[in-house]
């Protein structure tokens, strides 16, 4: 990839939207490109941030182990962060397909940067802006989570009522059981109070009949 090739991939990139047109020469000059197979990391959590990539062919996934933050295409831009501080990374970037990428090093940025207030606007403007929506991304989850749990509260209401309601059912079956037991035993003495004077009847007249005879 020759330097024009670069000026045309570097001016399309949001973080150096206030660059002078100098500058992109030196930012050519700087960037390294960069071949990436599939499935390979480019860099890892924990690791110093040193640099920023930019997407020229390919798209890459941005994760934390197994959870999926983000996948990036053509043209974007990630660990921009690196041309602030040399913080650890805070996720790891794998390529999901064979990429192409320029790369540019803090040291090589501040460098070119130096003296140059509108490039280093441009990377704050962009670096604040995503902040902004980062904290929009915040509020909104933290408004989804409070509806959540109110939701999980509301549900767990309903349930301790449909277990208040089961309860009360078993009772219920409960008294109906042994009423019932009750009952079969009342009628169980009382038929056998009837048999009892029946019987002894019974055995009167045979013995009647047997005098008589």
């Amino acid at each position: 990839m020759n330097i024009e090739e670069k000026i045309e991939i570097l001016k399309k990139v949001s973080i150096f939207s206030e660059a002078d047109e100098k500058i992109f020469y030196g930012l050519a000059g700087a960037s390294q490109e960069v071949e990436i197979l599939k499935g390979k990391k480019i860099f890892q959590k924990g690791d110093e941030g040193d640099a920023l990539y930019i997407l020229v062919d390919g798209t890459v996934r941005i994760h934390d182990g197994n959870h999926v933050l983000a996948k990036l295409g053509q043209g974007e831009v990630f660990g921009e962060y690196a041309l602030i501080d040399k913080e650890k990374r805070s996720a790891t970037v794998t390529a999901e397909e064979k990429c192409r990428l320029l790369k540019i090093f803090q040291s090589d940025f501040y460098g070119i940067a130096e003296g140059n207030r509108n490039i280093l606007r441009g990377v704050l403007k962009v670096l604040i802006g995503r902040m902004r929506e980062m904290n929009e991304l915040e509020e909104k989850l933290s408004r989804s989570y409070l509806k959540i749990q109110k939701q999980k509260e509301q549900i767990e209401a309903r349930n301790q009522s449909i277990k208040d309601q089961k309860a009360q059912l078993e009772q219920q079956n409960y008294d109906l059981t042994k009423l019932n037991e009750e009952k079969n035993h009342l009628i169980s003495i009382l038929v056998h109070q009837i048999k009892n004077p029946l019987t002894s009847s019974l055995c009167l007249i045979d013995m009647l009949k047997e005098e008589d005879g």
